[in-house]
């Protein structure tokens, strides 16, 4: 009777381990849906739902203006843009300013860092 008893505990430790690494799995993959365009001229971002980071390097001269929209519909998003130096010229969470303008003050590569928890919102960074 013992033997049986052991023998059903394996069996069900085996079966909830199953099951919580299809949780697990199933899971951790569903990390972003959406659409994300990278070129030189252009960084788009449209995120029905991200959990996770994701970054671009855009070159840039002096005088260049970038126009910005950048709208947290869900969830927690934010945005950093890196200068060469790598000073931030812009961080924020979307909330507060939506679609705006930044004037680049000298020239070379610069950092776009997107970070998101179960969030769902867009980022557009192009130059002018």
């Amino acid at each position: 009777m013992r033997r049986f008893i052991i023998k059903g505990l394996k069996n069900t430790t085996v079966l909830v381990a199953i099951i919580f690494s299809l949780f697990f799995m199933v899971s951790c993959g569903r990390n972003f849906e959406g659409t994300i365009i990278k070129n030189d001229s252009e960084y788009f971002l449209q995120a029905t739902y991200m959990d996770g980071n994701d970054e671009h390097v855009m070159q840039l001269e002096k005088g260049c203006v970038l126009k910005i929209t950048f709208q947290a519909e869900e969830g927690n998003m934010s945005l950093e843009i890196k200068s060469p130096s790598g000073a931030s010229i812009y961080s924020g969470n979307g909330t507060n300013a939506t679609d705006f303008t930044l004037n680049v003050s000298e020239s070379g590569y610069y950092a776009i860092n997107v970070s998101a928890r179960r969030a769902k919102g867009i980022v557009r960074v192009k130059t002018d």
